[in-house]
């Protein structure tokens, strides 16, 4: 609102009523004073009325400092550092209140004077793209990470921004914030995440080093068994097949697995026995089940509580339903409460004669019960040296290749595996001919596990066709039996679900949750 001070006798005041939209105020009645004249008095008027101020500004005003008919303007300002007396304008910063300015005109000419105060709002200034991309860079922060969870990466941000994420180690954190913690070989590794904020075609950038600690490998030690490890696998891409092309049929009669060029990738991490399946553990676990009375199998005298031989002489459907009785042995006697992988209609599969609900059976992905490895699991775990550049992706020097076997490179085939080349049958302590040997006695592999070559044939979960079109499930490592080929990671075999002999056995896996 435009308010009017003028100095003047009240007899003059009657030019002014026409202005209906002013506010008047009446100076003091100064006897000496002469009478205003009609001329100069029409003149202030008139200057008075043709000043006009937005009542919200946003830049420099333009302040007139004289009129048409030579009277002069002078302004003031009751807030100079927002509104200066001549005209500029300063906008509070990004996130303070509007202020409201009164600016003053006061208008002279011979000695006469009226003034005029307008009130004006200042806004705060607006937020910029650069303001917008360093608030929303100033708000982003990474907890260090629990190595069991996955970071919370957020891809919209504040003030119309998107956030995109980079990794240096994708195969430890993803774009997403998937987190895999590397493998306890490979050590702790720090990351180099970096947050691209962007608007309207303007971007910043903001990084985080993020220390990621290894997943610890596993040991149980059931009161009244024997102790085993379970080693941490991260999920990881890689090539399969002898020749590291991606074809796992070479070298064997089983035919129909696909060939994937672009390598085998394993979603999710896991761990995998450091050794293949005991006697002593195969025993302990199996007359705890039976004298449950809750399980049943079909090889009854399988396994020895004083051995340290892999156990052998099962097939396919006790092996399954052998590691539902670990999950349960081992949340009895150890306060876990880990859920049975293999169920059918909701039951637990106690039974290794139930044929057909084995035969279709589909393993609970969200059970972290011990099972079976499959044979991409398995094949991942014996290649396995280490994910140097964290990208997920096996490169060359970071993998046994198929045609090797596992742990071969610095040391020789004789000291890492059991095979046709360096074993003969012999008689073993209880008095029959066998041979393969005692689990862990030549050297691990760079993950840790002994025996990924050679000594006994393992079990897989998978199911496949052989060369006749019938089905069978698969088999790895090779065994004594089998030459250093035969014995080759790269290599599958496999044989019908009820087949056992003396030189085929298993080894456990659980996923990692």
């Amino acid at each position: 609102m435009k308010k009017i001070t003028i100095s003047a006798i009240l007899p003059t005041l009657f030019f002014l009523w026409g202005c209906s939209d002013l506010m008047l105020e009446l100076e003091p009645f100064n006897e000496d004073s002469e009478l205003i004249s009609e001329t100069i008095l029409e003149i202030l008027n008139e200057s008075s009325e043709n000043l006009e101020i937005p009542e919200t500004v946003t830049e420099n005003l333009e302040l007139p400092t004289t009129g048409e008919s030579g009277e002069t303007i002078t302004w003031t300002s009751d807030n100079p550092e927002i509104v200066s007396s001549d005209g500029t304008v300063k906008r509070p910063p990004y996130g303070s209140d509007d202020i409201t300015v009164t600016i003053i005109a006061n208008i002279e000419l011979n000695g006469e004077t009226i003034t005029v105060d307008f009130e004006v709002t200042v806004p705060a200034e607006e937020l910029t793209i650069e303001d917008a991309l360093n608030a929303v860079l100033d708000s982003l922060s990474i907890d260090s990470p629990d190595p069991y969870e996955n970071l919370d990466l957020p891809v919209v941000g504040d003030f119309g921004t998107t956030i995109e994420w980079t990794s240096d180690a994708p195969g430890i954190i993803s774009s997403d914030g998937t987190l895999i913690p590397p493998a306890a070989s490979d050590g702790d590794r720090e990351v180099t995440l970096t947050a691209t904020v962007e608007k309207e075609g303007t971007s910043e950038n903001k990084t985080f080093k993020i220390t990621v600690p290894v997943a610890e490998n596993e040991t149980f030690t059931p009161v009244d068994g024997v102790s085993f490890n379970m080693i941490y696998v991260p999920a990881r891409t890689y090539m399969a097949g002898l020749n590291d092309d991606g074809d796992k049929n070479n070298g064997s009669d089983i035919s129909n697995i696909a060939i994937e060029a672009s390598g085998t990738k394993i979603a999710r991490s896991f761990y995998m026995g450091s050794t293949e399946l005991t006697d002593h553990l195969w025993k302990t676990v199996y007359l705890w089940a039976v004298s449950e009375g809750h399980y049943n199998f079909e090889t009854e005298d399988a396994g020895a509580l004083s051995s340290s031989l892999p156990v052998t002489g099962i097939n396919w459907y006790d092996a399954v339903v052998w590691t539902n009785a670990l999950t349960e042995y081992t949340n009895a006697k150890e306060g876990t409460s880990y859920t049975p992988v293999y169920r059918s209609n909701g039951s637990v599969l106690r039974d290794s004669t139930a044929i057909s609900s084995l035969d279709s059976v589909t393993p609970d992905s969200d059970a972290d019960g011990f099972r079976l490895p499959t044979s991409d699991e398995w094949e991942l775990a014996a290649r396995y040296k280490g994910d140097q550049d964290g990208n997920g992706f096996l490169n060359a020097g970071e993998f046994y290749s198929g045609s090797e076997l596992s742990g071969e490179g610095p040391l020789s085939a004789d000291d890492v595996a059991w095979t046709s080349d360096n074993s003969d049958w012999y008689q073993y302590s209880s008095g029959y001919w066998i041979i393969h040997r005692e689990v862990a006695r030549k050297s691990a592999s760079a993950l840790g596990f002994y025996d990924m070559s050679g000594n006994v044939w393992e079990w897989v979960f998978d199911a496949s066709l052989n060369a006749d079109g019938d089905d069978v499930r698969l088999w790895r490592s090779g065994s004594a039996d089998n030459v250093p080929t035969e014995n080759a990671v790269g290599f599958t075999a496999g044989s019908d679900s009820s087949f056992s002999m003396d030189t085929l056995g298993l080894r456990i896996a659980r996923s990692y949750n």
